[in-house]
């Protein structure tokens, strides 16, 4: 079985860890969201919000069912022994389905924006949609902060909304917004709403705590902003062609599998831990091995499912 916790301990890691989970799903968030609007409302003009739902419901739902049976719950038996019924409630209902956790929760996203698409049709405001789904946050992050099920994750997808019109409306409205933001301001506040968040979250005692319910979607709006410049600033130096001449084939296998990484990744580090949590072999040992492991083992299992007439298009991959 996996330990419960890292045989020798990080001061570093568990900072990075929650800063990191501050920031990267919000911005494939965000990104799925400006692909949204790009997608109905540029590239092909129109919106049907059954068609919508049906296409994510086979990229997302279908590739959840099959990797939980045929991957997730083997290694659930064999690492954590964990009884029908816990599995049942985390996988079934989807209250906490490990890594797949992303797939349910960008269903219920795209599910939920396309119940009040008509409202964003009609020229919603950037500013009026954020206040909004910033009180649909509040409200998603207190059910979750109160132990309610989070049923095919639910409450978590409250969460992301913001995010996922963050994106939309940006594609919508155009970047203009964002580019007027000065970078290192954002920068600097960005870091320090971190900082106060971790100080609430980890030094203060309730009530006081609860403030960084209200702090802690703009850590991840203000990452999202200081990626995207991030991003602008090493496309206007980075020549194009020279960058796809040096990918060798490694990077382009890892670029033409990133959602198989995705699906498989986390039980090889199961792995990678239970063969090397030991107090003599350190963290970032561990982290490293584990990180080049999982992907390559993911990389390798999505080049052989694809040689399976059919599987392909199944799992999206």
């Amino acid at each position: 079985m996996v330990q419960s916790g890292t045989a020798m301990t990080s001061v570093v890691l568990p900072v990075i860890t929650e800063y990191l989970n501050d920031i990267h799903i919000y911005v494939f968030t965000f990104a799925s969201g400006y692909l949204f609007y790009y997608t109905n409302f540029i590239k092909r003009n129109e919106f049907h919000a059954g068609t919508v739902v049906k296409k994510r419901f086979r990229k997302l739902i279908v590739p959840y069912i099959i990797i939980t049976i045929c991957w997730l719950l083997p290694f659930e038996l064999i690492y954590f022994q964990e009884s029908v019924l816990q599995l049942v409630f985390r996988f079934a209902l989807g209250t906490a389905p490990r890594q797949l956790w992303f797939l349910l929760m960008l269903f219920m996203v795209n599910l939920m924006f396309c119940l009040w698409i008509g409202l964003v049709k009609k020229k919603l405001s950037m500013r009026l949609g954020m206040f909004i789904l910033y009180g649909v946050y509040i409200g998603g992050a207190f059910l979750i902060r109160f132990n309610v099920p989070d049923i095919f994750q639910f409450c978590t997808a409250l969460r992301y909304l913001i995010f996922f019109f963050f994106g939309y409306a940006l594609c919508r409205d155009g970047t203009a917004l964002i580019k007027r933001i000065n970078s290192v301001l954002v920068i600097v506040l960005h870091l320090i709403v971190f900082a106060l968040v971790y100080y609430l979250n980890h030094y203060c005692q309730h009530p006081v705590r609860l403030a960084s319910v209200f702090l802690t979607p703009f850590i991840s709006l203000s990452g999202i902003v200081v990626f995207y410049k991030i991003v602008g600033t090493v496309k206007c130096k980075t020549n194009k062609k020279d960058q796809v001449k040096k990918q060798n084939i490694i990077v382009l296998l890892f670029k033409q599998n990133e959602f198989s990484v995705y699906l498989f990744h986390q039980q090889w580090i199961w792995v990678v831990i239970s063969l090397m949590n030991y107090e003599y072999i350190s963290p970032y040992c561990i982290i490293a091995v584990g990180f080049v492991v999982s992907v390559l083992l993911s990389v390798l299992m999505s080049e052989g499912l694809k040689r399976i007439p059919g599987v392909k298009k199944v799992l999206s991959i």
